[in-house]
């Protein structure tokens, strides 16, 4: 990852836009002063990258970055990686969500939102934010400890690498070794619940079951016999009460046989009346339709009476109108004249407010122009006031600064400092002692121990050559018949033999020495590193008192007192400065205060006339206008003016709004009129027609005189709708009858061949009986399944919880080890001590690139203390420590092991740049001599993009490529050299 181009604006000390092109930038320095915002631009680097800022923690709010008295900042940084071009834009504003953050690649925006930007810059880059933060940013002033301190080493190293999350690694092991451990427990306690559940078991409930199957086959064969017989005897029952039902039908359907030949001749008769019904009920609408032609025609005769009287009336009414309609010109003439004089008046009414509002705007000018006099006079009191008072201050500050003497005062700090620094060597020196002691107590127990485990490793070597001895005279003696002469003692064999003879014995012993041993040698190895322990306290502890002695000859008898006389001194003299340059402060806003009180002053009595002149203008307009009209009351005026308007509108409306009612009843009882004498006609026709329809549907009806004497008896014989249910209802009965008749004789027939069944009663006892048997064998049959079906999963949990509890011990086993294994520090010191090991190897080859004639190596010092780093000369194979390299070389040392750490770090991301924050520490004559040179060498054998951040303005001069941060007040610009 390359930065290209940066663009802040609003971010802490970048007030105002500013634009950083690192383009032509390969190696150089970003210069300036102490707070003028150098560390700011590494800082919006991280910002645009993560949201977030390092020196304020990982999870701050923007608003801590905003500049002061801003409400937005925007941050734009573009960058280049494996060959594409990105750009992350970072917007800020007061409220949330106008805030928002956008994503280039190539110049296309991409669709991220947020919340992911952070995972997108891992995803191409391979750098989290905990990670860029320690390969782009480095804290440069560790590695000059890391050469020099190795008691530091690793703490630093334990700090750059992150291995304090080892430490969660341990809880986590622990935590599960304990959740394991528990969940075992469980799992044996349930296996224990399972202790009856046996093999033995379950063969036993497959033999009960196979019997029962056997069983129930049988009963089976038996329920299916009588299944079948039973089946054959309901048959039977069936068909003697279906016959049986039968006969009873037929008797009730024979006794019915008059009652259908009377329904037979009833409709014969309807049949013949049925052509003349449609005549008969025409006569009968024809006589109601008349009766109802004739009453409405005495209606219409009354309402064409009453509508001729009406119209008249109406008539006459609208000749009143027209007559009163003439004179209401004159009153649209006279209403004209009086809204001409309403508006007048609304006008002056507009004018009297505006007067009105003028008045009293001028009395609050007026009050506030006595307020402007009275305020511009006290501030013209103060400013006299706050001058006599710095004058007095400025004299006394000058009498302080006499007494006071900045080199004494300082010179006896530095001597304090002095002080401090012997307390701490005393408290030391009381720690060591104290360790001392603490040490040779543990020494002397251990050493006791020591000689105890060493009395028994004797005892038991003792022992296992008696032992062995034993053994091989037994195994001679084997080989030996009576009189043979032994190889061992050259004397003759009696035949005597050794008996029980415990090699398992030797085994075990043998073991025992071994461990002992290991014992022994792991407490010889313990002593000897307490030995030298106490040898280098008793160095350090020496050291220490001749550097409490020498302080304690530097520091003088009165420090105290005199330090605290000057500070007294030092106190009211700073106090005195602040208090005048506040009163300076002071007097210079009271004369502030001053003039805009005197223009204040100023603008207000101009206000004050302009509203006097527009006051007498209003007035002559209201004056003119009341004495026009000869008017008292405005109001009242006007109300007089607005009722008789009312008044005239009203009675015009009046006039209108009646014409127009007349006349439209006039058409509408015109119309009702014609509509009546239409209607008579119509109806008297009507009634002519329908007279002679009726005699003509009378003669037709003469043939049926013999049936019927009047049309009347014609409607009661004829049946109409009922016909067709009287027909089905004879037409069912003669098919029910023939019909039950054959089903008599089928079942009569079907009887006989149930000759041979049994009554129906006596076969249901009997298959009755056997489905009960047959039920509960097969009950018992189900619920010895389910039994043997339960025994087999529970079989089946016991080998599992067999291999479970396995599998746990084995877990168990794991965590227990990493548990012990990352107890306290051992495994961080392990993996600190492998990294240690790659960073100085990674180290070496940058220090023999810079320096064409060192490397590094790692070499145990003596008294038992961890490895430390040498200087290797190729040319002399010389070997020297790192302290004593000029400083130069130790300035391309740290630089060496910086680039290392951040090769390390970094894994498979593309790091293509490199920030050094100060840490170089003041240059040396000699070192500023060679900085030039070494600068070129950095250059030439670094193939990165490398910014090294600097407040020395000698070391910075020294750089051809630099980024200058100048402040200006309370903002920074930045300028690009190259």
């Amino acid at each position: 990852m390359r930065p290209l181009k940066l663009e802040v604006k609003g971010f802490t000390v970048y007030r105002k836009p500013q634009v950083i092109d690192f383009t032509p930038l390969k190696f150089f320095v970003i210069q300036g002063k102490t707070g003028s915002g150098k560390t700011s631009i590494i800082d919006a680097i991280t910002y645009a990258l993560y949201g977030k800022v390092p020196r304020y923690g990982a999870n701050v709010a923007t608003r801590y970055v905003l500049s002061r008295g801003e409400r937005e900042l925007k941050v734009s940084l573009e960058f280049s990686l494996r060959g594409k071009k990105y750009r992350v834009e970072r917007y800020y504003r007061e409220f949330p969500e106008d805030s928002q953050v956008r994503v280039y690649e190539e110049g296309r925006r991409l669709n991220v939102k947020a919340s992911e930007v952070e995972k997108w810059i891992f995803k191409i880059s391979g750098l989290d934010y905990k990670t860029f933060t320690k390969v782009i940013l480095l804290p440069q002033g560790e590695f000059d400890r890391f050469l020099k301190e190795s008691s530091e080493r690793k703490k630093i190293l334990i700090n750059l690498l992150g291995l304090e999350e080892l430490e969660k690694v341990r809880q986590l092991a622990s935590e599960t070794f304990k959740n394991l451990e528990g969940k075992r427990e469980t799992l044996k306690r349930e296996f224990e619940l399972l202790r009856d559940y046996t093999p033995e078991k379950r063969e036993l409930l497959e033999k009960t079951l196979k019997k029962l199957e056997e069983e129930i086959e049988k009963l089976n064969e038996v329920e299916e016999k009588l299944r079948r017989e039973l089946q054959r005897a309901e048959e039977k029952e069936n068909l003697g009460r279906e016959l049986s039902q039968v006969v009873s039908k037929l008797k009730e359907l024979e006794g019915k046989e008059e009652e259908i030949e009377a329904l037979k001749k009833k409709l014969s008769l309807s049949r013949k009346v049925a052509p003349y019904v449609p005549v008969v009920k025409r006569i009968e609408e024809i006589e109601e339709k008349l009766k109802e032609l004739k009453f409405r025609k005495e209606e219409l005769n009354k309402e064409l009476l009453i509508l001729r009287d009406e119209l008249q009336h109406v008539q006459e009414e609208l000749k009143k109108i027209e007559t009163e309609k003439g004179k209401s010109k004159e009153l649209r003439e006279k209403e004209k004249e009086l809204e001409h004089r309403l508006k007048k008046v609304q006008e002056i009414k507009e004018v009297v407010r505006e007067l009105t509002e003028l008045s009293s705007n001028l009395r609050k000018k007026e009050k506030e122009l006595e307020r402007a006099k009275e305020e511009f006079r006290d501030l013209s009191e103060r400013v006299e006031k706050g001058k006599k008072l710095v004058s007095e201050t400025e004299e006394e500050l000058e009498k302080l600064k006499k007494s006071f003497s900045e080199e004494e005062y300082t010179s006896l700090k530095a001597k304090e400092r002095l002080r401090t620094e012997l307390l701490k060597k005393l408290k030391e020196l009381k720690e060591k002692e104290g360790e001392l002691e603490e040490l040779t107590q543990k020494y002397e127990e251990q050493k006791k121990v020591y000689e105890k485990v060493l009395r028994e490793v004797k005892e038991l070597e003792r022992e296992l050559k008696d032992r062995e001895l034993y053994y091989h005279a037994h195994m001679v003696a084997s080989f030996l018949s009576h009189g043979d002469t032994c190889p061992v003692c050259g004397g003759t064999y009696r035949g005597r033999i050794l008996k029980n003879v415990d090699t398992e014995g030797i085994t075990e012993l043998k073991h025992s020495l071994e461990m002992k041993k290991e014992e022994e040698g792991e407490l010889r190895t313990n002593l000897k590193l307490y030995e030298q322990k106490i040898k280098y306290l008793e160095e350090e502890i020496g050291k220490l008192r001749e550097e409490v002695k020498e302080l304690r000859r530097e520091i003088p008898e009165n420090l105290k007192e005199r330090i605290k006389e000057l500070e007294e001194v030092k106190g009211k003299k700073e106090k005195l400065e602040r208090k005048l340059k506040k009163y300076r402060e002071a007097l210079e806003e009271r004369q502030r205060q001053k003039e805009e009180a005197r223009e204040k002053l100023h603008r207000i009595k101009t206000e004050v006339e302009l509203l006097r002149e527009k006051i007498r203008e209003k007035s002559r307009l209201v004056k003119e206008f009341k004495e026009l009209y000869g008017i008292e009351d405005l109001e009242d005026y006007e109300r007089r003016l607005k009722e008789e308007i009312n008044y005239i509108n009203e009675k015009l409306e009046k006039i209108e709004k009646r014409e127009k009612e007349v006349r439209e009843y006039l058409e509408k009882l015109t119309s009702k009129k014609s509509k009546v004498e239409g209607e008579l006609r119509a109806l008297s026709e009507n009634l002519n027609s329908m007279e002679e329809e009726r005699k003509e549907k009378l003669k037709e009806l003469a043939n049926l005189y013999e049936i019927a004497k009047s049309p009347k008896e014609i409607l009661e014989l004829y049946l109409g709708d009922k016909e067709a249910e009287i027909e089905n209802r004879i037409r069912e009965f003669e098919e029910s009858l023939n019909s039950l008749k054959l089903k008599k004789s089928e079942l009569e027939e079907k009887l006989k061949n149930y000759a041979d069944v049994r009554d129906l009663d006596e076969v249901k006892g009997e298959y009755g009986m056997v489905k009960r048997d047959l039920e509960e064998k097969s009950k018992k049959l189900g619920e010895t399944r389910r039994e043997l079906e339960h025994l087999g999963e529970r079989l089946k949990r016991k080998e599992e919880l067999l291999k479970e509890i396995s599998d746990l011990e084995k877990k168990l086993e794991i965590y227990r080890v990493i548990s012990n294994d990352f107890r306290g520090d051992r495994f961080q010191k392990y993996v600190s001590e492998i990294m240690l090991r790659k960073v100085v190897d990674r180290a070496s080859e940058y220090f023999y690139k810079f320096t064409g004639n060192y490397f590094f190596e790692l070499e145990r010092m003596a008294r038992g203390r961890e490895k430390d780093i040498v200087v290797v000369d190729i040319s002399t194979s010389q070997k020297r420590p790192v302290s004593s390299l000029s400083g130069g070389e130790t300035f391309l040392a740290s630089l060496s092991f910086a680039f290392a750490v951040s090769d390390l770090l970094s894994g498979s991301a593309n790091l293509e740049s490199l920030f050094i924050d100060e840490g170089f520490g003041s240059l040396d004559q000699d070192m500023r001599e060679r900085v030039s040179e070494i600068l070129e060498t950095i250059k030439t054998n670094v193939n990165k993009m490398i910014g090294i951040v600097s407040h020395i303005p000698d070391f910075a001069e020294r750089f051809t490529e630099r980024i200058v941060v100048e402040k200006k007040g309370d903002y920074s610009e930045v300028k690009v050299i190259y």
